[in-house]
C-alpha cells in the first residue's frame, strides 16, 4: 500500500505479505525492492490513497514501481513466466 500521511510511519510491514510505505520517502525504492526480493510474489496488488486525496501519488507510484521492477528484471531476479 502506498500512502502519504504526516504521522504515518515511513515504512511498516503489517504482516509477511504486506508493505506500507510513503512513495516520496528517499528509501521507498530500496524498501520496495527488498520486500519484493524477500517475498518473491507472483501477483502484486497495489492499493493506496486516491489521487484527489494525495495529488501526484498516481504518477509517483507508477514511476517507483516501473523503476524497481525494471531494475529487478535487469538483475535477473525472477525468470520470465
Amino acid at each position: 500500500m502506498f500512502t502519504f500521511a504526516p504521522r504515518a510511519p515511513r515504512r511498516q510491514q503489517a504482516d509477511a505479505g504486506a508493505l506500507v510505505l510513503d512513495p516520496w520517502a528517499p528509501a521507498a525504492a530500496g524498501a520496495l525492492a527488498e520486500f519484493l526480493r524477500a517475498q518473491a510474489p507472483t501477483v502484486l496488488n497495489v492499493a493506496g490513497d486516491r489521487e484527489s486525496q494525495s495529488p501526484g501519488i498516481y504518477q509517483r507510484v507508477r514511476e517507483l514501481l516501473t523503476t524497481v521492477l525494471a531494475r529487478a528484471a535487469l538483475d535477473g531476479q525472477r525468470p520470465p513466466p
